[in-house]
């Protein structure tokens, strides 16, 4: 019988030998992976083993051949989806791979979406070179489908690790540009507590709502609520009118990165985002939320620059340099 061999690294010493099988082939219900093994289709150094094994830096899995096609099928098809896609890489190193996220891409797979995601074009266009069977790439934080800009995937466990905890920690300071709704005539703090909804009436899309509200600037009170913190500040740019409506341009920064925190808190506060129709926005071409500017600690341990910045879209930059004139949106390139 033909098997195909997987050489084992340094991340993967002491894991089950089930636990990184599955990581392998996730695509492979665990009952029949327990199958495989047990029928010697799964070996380690060519010898039977129980799905329990404690893998060692340099085992050799021999998976039966026929067990690895549909894995390798799924490389072929996605290889097609991601041919001819070409998506600005900002900055990579061993650690960390930064990518300017393009309009309308998910990061992840959807039941709503069946083109490339994002998550996808990385495994494709940007394989990890760190030799762990347990490792694979993936993003460190959030962006919706319809934002655009800086979004970081690790490509190493250490990067996947410290980038984690620079976030947690909230040394990482994330800048985003975005249209609203409406006049916003001072610089404004916004911190509530965030639940989600139940039902957004859209598969695979669930709203968030703002409870418990908190105006004053630079509070750090919780609330009552069961959501999570979201601490926002925005600061108006330039303002404009579209279709007879009052629009505002404003620089935000987030400190906690909870889901549709931007969204949400703007809404909430009396200014949706231009086009948010979910969150009680006008019908527009598009939302325009853009992630332009990442600050980063210095030093860090994983080689990150001091700023990372990615240009506005040409869609964005077309609208403000239309409807915002007074503008220079260079700074934003």
């Amino acid at each position: 019988m033909e098997f195909v061999q997987y050489r084992t690294g340094a991340d993967d010493e002491g894991r089950r030998l089930d636990k990184v099988l599955r990581i392998l082939f996730p695509e492979t219900p665990l009952s029949n992976i327990y199958n495989c093994i047990r029928k010697g289709l799964i070996r380690v150094n060519e010898k039977k083993t129980k799905q329990d094994y404690h893998i060692v830096s340099g085992d050799i899995i021999f998976v039966a051949a026929f067990l690895d096609f549909a894995t390798r099928n799924k490389a072929d098809s996605l290889h097609q989806k991601a041919s001819g896609t070409d998506i600005q890489c900002i900055f990579k190193n061993e650690h960390i791979l930064v990518l300017n996220k393009p309009y309308d891409m998910p990061v992840h797979e959807t039941s709503s979406f069946s083109g490339l995601t994002l998550n996808e074009y990385v495994l494709e266009n940007y394989p990890s070179k760190n030799d762990s069977l347990s490792f694979t790439p993936g993003p460190l934080h959030r962006l919706d489908r319809k934002t655009t800009g800086l979004i970081a995937f690790s490509q190493s466990i250490t990067g996947a690790k410290e980038f984690s905890e620079l976030i947690k920690k909230h040394e990482i300071k994330k800048h985003y540009l975005s249209v609203v709704e409406g006049a916003v005539m001072e610089e404004r703090v916004y911190v509530d507590t965030l639940e989600k909804e139940n039902d957004s009436g859209s598969p695979g899309f669930r709203t968030v709502k703002v409870t418990n509200e908190i105006r004053s600037r630079g509070s750090t009170e919780q609330g009552n609520g069961r959501g999570k913190k979201a601490v926002t500040t925005i600061i108006p740019i330039a303002y404009g009118k579209v279709d007879g409506k009052e629009i505002t341009l404003i620089d935000i920064t987030i400190e906690t990165g909870r889901t549709h925190q931007i969204r949400s808190q703007c809404a909430a506060h009396g200014n949706p985002l231009l086009g948010d129709t979910a969150y009680g926005g006008s019908h527009s071409e598009r939302i325009f939320l853009h992630a332009y500017k990442l600050e980063m600690p210095i030093p860090n341990a994983l080689g990150l620059p001091t700023t990372l910045s990615a240009p506005l879209p040409e869609r964005f930059r077309h609208f403000v340099e239309y409807y915002l004139s007074s503008v220079d949106v260079s700074i934003y390139n």
